[in-house]
């Protein structure tokens, strides 16, 4: 659990890091959405914490081990969400040259 907690993390940190280098306008919207990834990530560990200093996880029921997993994989649709909408705000509209596009009108 730990290491998927780690992987996460790093995974969400190279997102954030990411973003920034492409979309410098974006860097405070980018810097709150790293803040509540890693608040998302303390949370994770505290719960993990309370499971024994996270050493002892035989303590971790098959459910609570299944919330976990539900929890990254809910934060980590949300980042991939949020990169996408930074990728579409920081893209031009494509141009294209049918005859009904509104940029051909």
């Amino acid at each position: 659990m730990e290491k998927l907690i780690m992987r996460y993390q790093m995974a969400k940190e190279g997102h954030a890091t990411s973003v920034d280098s492409f979309h410098p306008d974006h860097g405070s919207y980018c810097e709150e959405t790293k803040e509540s990834m890693m608040r998302e990530i303390e949370n994770l560990k505290m719960n993990l914490q309370f499971y024994g200093g996270g050493h002892n996880l035989n303590l971790l029921t098959y459910d609570d081990l299944l919330r976990f997993q539900l929890q990254l994989e809910c934060s980590l649709q949300n980042a991939r969400a949020r990169k996408q909408e930074l990728w579409r705000s920081a893209s031009p509209a494509p141009q294209s040259d049918h005859p009904c596009s509104a940029a051909a009108l």
